[in-house]
């Protein structure tokens, strides 16, 4: 069965983590060396371009939350994307950006962090 993807605040993704601890699992769909510079701690890299190739079939028990910067590439996957499940699929609107404003405590630095000022610079 496919479920709607259901867009969620930073607000709502703290209360949806806490209220279903050990069940979520967050899907970051941004490339390899995004992750390395700033990630959800136990989040799972599965970039957009595989989940186009080879779609997403979660546990069906699990609560699936998709990131990725700024909710751009995210909400694409959880749209557009053929996501199998039997409960909905979140995408986070605003992104990491949004979550590494507001401080989020589960967020946490990678390899390239010191890359992370240039990496949320508004472009243009």
């Amino acid at each position: 069965m496919t479920m709607p993807a259901i867009d969620i605040s930073e607000a709502e993704f703290k209360k949806l983590s806490a209220e279903n601890r050990g069940r979520v699992v967050i899907i970051d769909v941004r490339e390899p060396d995004e992750f390395e510079i700033i990630r959800f701690r136990g989040s799972r890299l599965f970039p957009i371009r595989n989940i186009l190739k080879e779609g997403l079939n979660p546990d069906p028990a699990s609560v699936v939350i998709l990131v990725c910067r700024t909710g751009s590439r995210s909400y694409i996957a959880a749209h557009s994307l053929k996501i199998i499940s039997p409960s909905p699929v979140y995408n986070l609107a605003n992104g990491i950006a949004q979550s590494y404003r507001e401080g989020n405590q589960l967020l946490e630095y990678g390899k390239n962090a010191k890359m992370i000022n240039d990496y949320f610079k508004p472009s243009g």
